[in-house]
């Protein structure tokens, strides 16, 4: 799995505060979405977010590494944008 799915993932399990809202959103299971965070921090050697089956809260470290990833993520979406818009515009004389 790469790495900028894993980033998806992790963004997507902050965002929507817990590992089955995120696999829902993901249209994922849970068991899914919990390897690729343990992959991630696996990878990083970092607990990113705090876990049991009654608490969910994300570490220091998790919270300063959602924010990059997500500048990471918002990135290439206004680069695919970008890219977009330009094959659409109107090229040639007119």
């Amino acid at each position: 799995m790469s790495k900028f799915t894993l980033y998806k993932t992790f963004i997507t399990i902050v965002e929507t505060g817990s590992l089955t809202s995120a696999a829902n959103t993901l249209n994922q299971s849970v068991s899914s979405v919990s390897k690729q965070l343990q992959s991630l921090e696996s990878s990083l050697e970092t607990k990113l977010i705090d876990r049991s089956t009654q608490s969910f809260a994300v570490t220091t470290l998790g919270n300063e590494f959602y924010l990059k990833c997500r500048q990471i993520i918002e990135s290439v979406e206004a680069a695919e944008q970008s890219l977009k818009d330009e094959r659409d515009s109107v090229n040639g004389k007119l």
